[in-house]
Formats: structure tokens, sequence, C-alpha cells
């Protein structure tokens, strides 16, 4: 099975998320694990702090020998530029096709859904070839979120990438609304989970879990306590 956490922005929390929904998967007995495929502002050929958390929370560790890291702190397709990598998708999606097929396999994307990731292909095409068994689009709970999380949702569905889940991240103790997950499914047609509570990954699991235990029975009554 594979996930995909996207954003619609970096530094929002989706490792967070990310991390959570391991959890979550490992916590129904499910082998999972969490991969993320690029990271810049880490020294090459070292395993950054997202990557490193999404191992601590996974089943068993894969060497994802495809993995990139870039020191420049920019976009993956000017990261790579400057040190003269052309990143390829296609070696991804052949990795993940192989992974999905023996476990959970959880993609966290760097940056926001839109981010470059070569000089003509975004994170929203990599979904696109991914085709994922469920895409979760993380937003932040904060002023602005409508505008970004509506901009995303519109935009991804035009790309063949439409995410089926949107979850409201509270990214800081003092960033949740009373308001942003009622009035965001007022605009769209999936279902808006959370806000995920700025709290310890024990907490922020659980809540992930129920929610999601709720609302992939539509999508697919299995996919949250499917084995593999």
């Amino acid at each position: 099975m594979l996930w995909v956490v996207s954003g619609t922005g970096t530094g929002i929390g989706k490792t967070a998320a990310a991390t959570a929904l391991v959890r979550t998967l490992r916590a129904k007995g499910a082998a999972a694990v969490g991969w993320k495929p690029v990271e810049t502002g880490v020294v090459a050929g070292q395993l950054g702090a997202d990557q490193e958390a999404l191992l601590s929370e996974s089943t068993f560790h894969v060497k994802h020998k495809l993995h990139c890291s870039f020191l420049p702190a920019v976009s993956p397709h000017l990261a790579s530029r400057l040190a003269g990598i052309e990143l390829q998708l296609e070696p991804w999606v052949r990795h993940a096709n192989e992974l999905r097929a023996t476990c959970h396999l959880v993609i966290e994307l760097a940056g926001g859904l839109f981010t470059p990731l070569t000089d003509s292909q975004l994170n929203v095409d990599l979904v696109a070839m991914l085709k994922p068994d469920c895409h979760i689009l993380v937003a932040p709970d904060r002023l602005g979120v409508l505008h970004d999380a509506i901009a995303s949702l519109t935009a991804a569905k035009i790309k063949n990438a439409a995410p089926h889940f949107v979850l409201l991240n509270q990214s800081t103790a003092a960033s949740a609304s009373l308001f942003n997950a009622s009035e965001l499914a007022r605009f769209a047609s999936i279902p808006i989970l959370g806000p995920l509570p700025f709290a310890p990954i024990e907490e922020r699991a659980a809540k992930l879990a129920l929610w999601l235990q709720r609302s992939t029975e539509a999508l697919d009554p299995a996919l949250i306590s499917r084995p593999v």
C-alpha cells in the first residue's frame, strides 16, 4: 500500500503528520516504512532530520539507495542543479512500487505539492506517477489556509493527483483555529481531518488513527487495517 503525504507549502508539519501516520499503521499491526526521497538543507549523502524521524517510526529499516540530499536549503530542482545532478523520478516510482507490494510505504514529499523536483517536473507530477492508494494533503491550521488548500486541491485535480483527504496540522501551540476545518469543508469535496494537535507523537497518532478509521471507510474499508 502506498500513502503520499504532500503539503500546501514547506515548514507546515508534513513530517509530524507522516511520522504519526507510520506509527498509526504500525499500531494496527501493519508493516510500515517512511521515506522522504529528497531533502535539502542536509549534507550530501546524509539523512536529514525528517528522514531520520520517519525511520525511527518505521517497522523495519529500508536502505533507500535512491535517497537524495543536498546542502543548499532551496527547492530540490535548484539544489540538484547546483550539485550538477539531474533528479530522475522514474527510479523513485519503481522503488516505491517494489516496497508498496510488501508493506505500507509512507512517502513524504519535500516542500509543497507544486514545488519543482526537476526543471520540468513538480511534486504533483510525482504523485500522478505514483498513483498512491491514499494521498493526504497537509495544510497548516492558521490564517490563509483556506486559500492555500483550495488552490492546491483545485490545481491537483487538474494534474490527476487529487488528494483523498486534507489534514489540518497545528504546527504551534497557538496556531489552532476554531473555523478553518468547518469553513474548508464548505469548499472541498473530500474529508477534512484535524486539526492534528501540537502534541507528542502518541497523541497525534491516536487522533490520526481515529480520523483515518472513520474517513477511509468511504475510500476503502480495509485501507487503514490492511496488513500490506
